[in-house]
């Protein structure tokens, strides 16, 4: 970095309301005697509205979810951890079976083609019926006609059988009937529902292969040495239903579907394991090498907790999950990842996922509580909590992080708690509105260090972030609430309070920094343009602005370290020396800075700050 060879003193001319302060202005006095438009305090969860204060963040919770009254939502649970075989959904006062026992030692049924299991049978010669019931479930599927419906009484059936017509399967209840498998306990290759028993196994649980659609549902599935249920086939994409499932203390996967459309309803995931080191999902959904067909995957009122790797990882298709809990997502056994919903294109396959998020709650993931690799992500009534840094390296920690090409759209949510920052671009675009980004902390060791929004550089493909803010809140946050390198930025009707110095070293604690991104043959400017907003009580500077273009039209910047830095920044050349980014600034009117009772004129100041040092998280 070259050194600043000038102290530029510049002023921003307020624009008046009257020509000399009025003793009935109703306005914010300002010691030129400008009258300008009061501006409420408002609390870390609202922003100013002309002159009442705005809630904003997650203010209207999802179904089975709480406002814990600071912009978020929490899932209504029982206070304690459920026991094996029990499961409780968000708005569950209690952990219950996954369904209840009927009275009789079959369920009811009203099927005319209608075949009986029992495997305490002693009828010498087993025929189906209620009175002479077949023993094992293997040999009421060979000898149930096609569409019929195949009835378990209570008992442990060994199992690794394979459905190869359609059927409907049903067991009393998963309390009282266990398939069990050596292998994989059991395969659908036809259209079959399956429902009422619990799957257990040294391989995997369920597997849905040849099958054009699948119900699973009031099933346990547990302790498998593989994926508790697993979706593929190479010529057709299945199209599966689960409902009211219990999957825990499986290894891989609590459901690998390729090149299937899955939809999940009011199922719990949990306890997923590693598989040789790497896999221990919550739900994948990938592309089937070979089958041309995008995965689908739609997740409705459920819980995914305590897994490995990531709670929900999805490759090239559209993806979307409302009212759902995904929490204590851990890292692979190399200390890597551990990401609440992870998206990118699946090896091979350019395709990009296309995913939505709608109340949904993301709490103690690793590294990311979302990671997006170039997709297009929307995240409406959410919550990202105390997401914290990988293991494999004291990095991440970000709420939502966004690589090249992504596009990310956050509405109405809430990013708090994050341990390296709470939202991170390279090369991306978002759109942020009536949103938070509050208490990120920097426990993690890169240069940008518990900043509310990051937004980077792709410097090996010359490409740039581009940022549009709106009625949003940053408060509370490390190094900067907003940062910028190069690129575009437009802030409407936000506010950045009370940003704080890292904590290693007690340096910055900035507002807003806009930076020149440096590159070999020059510099690219960092374009600003701030409406409306307050910055307030950030430790160092307000604004700083360093070979950026910033326009401020109604800007507030008050009791900060001080307010405006300018100056230029500086890249190096392949030929040696240094390429100049010069700073301009224009004043649309209504700017203010100060503290206290008196707001006057802002004035821009140049003291050869450095610019943070800005690096990527991962």
């Amino acid at each position: 970095m070259g050194p600043l060879s000038r102290v530029a003193m510049l002023s921003l001319l307020v624009v008046s309301c009257a020509p000399a302060e009025a003793p009935s202005c109703e306005g914010e006095r300002t010691t030129e005697g400008a009258c300008v438009a009061r501006v409420p305090a408002c609390d870390d969860h609202s922003v100013h509205d002309g002159a009442t204060c705005r809630a904003i963040g997650a203010v209207e919770c999802a179904t089975g979810f709480v406002s814990d009254g600071a912009g978020g939502c929490r899932a209504t649970l029982p206070d304690v951890a459920c026991g094996s075989g029990t499961m409780a959904l968000p708005g569950d006062p209690a952990c219950a079976p996954v369904s209840t026992c009927g009275d009789g030692p079959w369920p009811s049924s009203d099927a005319a083609a209608t075949v009986h299991v029992d495997a305490a049978s002693a009828a010498p010669v087993p025929d189906g019926s209620r009175d002479a019931p077949y023993r094992t479930l293997d040999d009421a599927v060979r000898a149930a006609p096609i569409g019929a419906t195949i009835l378990l009484a209570a008992g442990k059936y060994a199992s690794n059988v394979r459905v190869s017509r359609s059927a409907r399967i049903i067991g009393v209840c998963p309390s009282k009937v266990t398939l069990e498998g050596t292998s994989t306990a059991i395969t659908l290759d036809a259209d079959v529902e399956l429902r009422g028993v619990a799957v257990v196994s040294a391989g995997t649980g369920v597997y849905v292969t040849g099958a054009s659609r699948a119900r699973l549902s009031d099933l346990w599935v547990h302790d498998c040495g593989e994926a508790g249920v697993r979706i593929d086939d190479t010529r057709l994409s299945p199209d599966v239903t689960i409902e009211r499932v219990l999957v825990e203390r499986v290894r891989e996967a609590g459901v690998f579907s390729a090149s299937a459309t899955v939809t999940v309803d009011r199922s719990v995931f949990r306890d997923v394991r590693l598989i040789d080191g790497t896999l221990g999902v919550g739900l994948v959904a990938t592309v089937r090498p070979g089958n041309a067909a995008a995965p689908r995957l739609t997740v409705t009122r459920s819980v995914i907790e305590r897994v490995r790797t990531a709670g929900v990882a999805a490759d090239g298709g559209p993806v979307s999950i409302g009212a759902t809990l995904i929490r204590d997502v851990a890292p692979s056994s190399d200390g890597s990842l551990g990401i609440g919903v992870r998206l990118a294109s699946a090896i091979g396959d350019t395709r990009k996922p296309d995913v939505a998020l709608d109340g949904v709650v993301i709490e103690r993931a690793s590294t990311a509580a979302i990671s997006n690799d170039g997709g297009r992500l929307v995240v409406r009534g959410s919550v990202l909590r105390d997401t914290r840094p990988a293991t494999k390296k004291p990095r991440g920690g970000v709420g939502v992080w966004a690589l090249t090409g992504a596009e990310v759209i956050i509405e109405r949510s809430l990013v708090e708690g994050s341990h390296g920052a709470g939202v991170v671009l390279t090369a991306a675009t978002l759109q942020m509105t009536d949103s938070i980004v509050r208490g990120t902390t920097s426990t993690v060791e890169w240069a940008t260090l518990g900043g509310g929004v990051v937004a980077l550089e792709d410097r090996d493909r010359a490409l740039y972030p581009a940022i549009v803010l709106e009625r949003s809140l940053f408060v509370g946050n490390r190094t900067s609430g907003v940062y910028l390198q190069g690129g575009t930025l437009t802030a409407r009707g936000c506010v950045v309070r009370g940003t704080l110095a890292q904590e290693r070293d007690g340096s910055f604690g900035d507002g807003i920094q806009l930076v020149a991104a440096p590159r070999v043959d020059g510099a690219v400017p960092a374009v600003g343009t701030l409406e409306d907003v307050v910055i307030e009580g950030n430790v160092r500077a307000g604004v700083i602005a360093l070979g950026a273009q910033l326009t401020m039209t109604r800007a507030r910047l008050r009791c900060n370290g001080f307010d405006l830095e300018v100056g230029r920044n500086y890249a190096p050349l392949a030929e040696g020396g240094w390429a100049e980014a010069e700073f301009s600034l224009f004043d649309r009117g209504g700017n203010v800075c100060g503290c206290g009772g008196a707001l006057s004129t802002c004035h821009a100041q140049s003291t050869n700050l450095e610019p943070i040092g800005a690096t990527s998280p991962l």
